[in-house]
């Protein structure tokens, strides 16, 4: 048998490794090639922005990754809201988040809730990507503060688009706060 891959007979059955050798451990799929594509120069951050990403699963974060670097973001990737919340600490509130709905350590929308409440000033958009569909779930995360929703596995580039858009929708919106401060103090 050669190229022997885990096989997953049916619903509820764990998948039987028929390889030679130990089963695998954490490999990673080979990243589809369409979608790491640069995007459209219209797509590409303006400044390297910086994009925080908080992912359980090894290959979602190397894909979004990916792609976020080929459109010209510096990328950040934590597999749990903890250690994401401790670089926010250390380093600043980045351009964007990107957060999955499913973490180790907290739920999706309870870590959007905490990035949210750290204040206005401190604000950046979010973007999560989750698998489910629903609208109760949608109507949930925008309560807490989501911007955005990504459904995995995630298109390239619906996700160049709404990184390039919550960006600069945000960078508008403090450079207006911006100027409303100084014509208050003028007057």
């Amino acid at each position: 048998l050669h190229d022997a891959l885990p096989i997953s007979v049916s619903v509820g059955v764990a998948p039987i490794w028929v390889g030679d050798g130990a089963v695998p451990v954490d490999e990673m799929p080979s990243t589809p090639s369409d979608n790491l594509r640069p995007p459209a120069e219209v797509l590409r951050a303006r400044g390297r922005e910086r994009v925080l990403v908080v992912d359980p699963y090894p290959y979602n974060r190397a894909l979004l990754e990916a792609q976020l670097v080929r459109a010209g973001y510096e990328v950040e990737v934590f597999s749990d809201g903890a250690s994401l919340l401790a670089r926010v600490e250390v380093s600043g509130t980045p351009a964007l988040y990107i957060i999955s709905d499913t973490l180790p350590d907290t739920h999706g929308f309870e870590l959007v809730r905490r990035l949210v409440g750290r204040g206005e000033d401190k604000r950046a958009p979010v973007i999560v990507t989750a698998a489910r569909r629903d609208s109760a779930f949608r109507i949930a995360g925008l309560s807490a503060g989501v911007d955005y929703y990504l459904r995995k596995p995630v298109n390239g580039v619906e996700l160049f688009t709404a990184a390039r858009i919550l960006v600069d929708r945000h960078r508008l919106v403090d450079d207006l706060r911006r100027a409303l401060g100084e014509l208050r103090t003028t007057q």
